[in-house]
């Protein structure tokens, strides 16, 4: 078992700044060498289908290394002017320049998970897309 003495107030094992506690025995012993890391398998590119409406919104999207948009990754459509990211309302959403000029800190875009992603990348994501037409 590992313990962090620290309250959490909400943020993630990973972003927790103090020493860590294993349980040797029946005794807690601090051990600064406790790393706690997130590993997400997160597609370096996605190709993206949308017969149906939003044609422009298609095409191959690669992953922005390095940048996230409200925490999690960010890719960007070769040769377009689409992006998919994570929106403030927890959902993948296909948005367009407007949203990258708000810095992702919106929701908007014209496709969408119908569900939030709870941190499942899109191409995990067991969900309706709805599009905008």
């Amino acid at each position: 078992m590992i313990q962090c003495d620290v309250p959490h107030k909400g943020a993630m094992p990973n972003r927790i700044g103090a020493v860590w506690s294993r349980l040797e025995g029946e005794e807690l012993i601090k051990d600064s060498a406790i790393a706690i890391s997130t590993v997400l398998h997160k597609p370096a590119k996605l190709h993206v289908k949308s017969p149906n409406g939003q044609q422009r919104s298609a095409g191959e999207y690669v992953l922005v290394a390095g940048t996230q948009a409200n925490g999690h990754p960010l890719w960007r459509q070769m040769g377009g002017k689409y992006w998919l990211y994570s929106g403030t309302n927890g959902m993948w959403i296909f948005g367009s320049s407007i949203a990258k000029e708000k810095n992702f800190d919106c929701s908007r875009g014209v496709i969408y998970s119908n569900t939030q992603h709870g941190g499942v990348m899109p191409d995990r994501l067991k969900s309706l897309w709805l599009r905008l037409d």
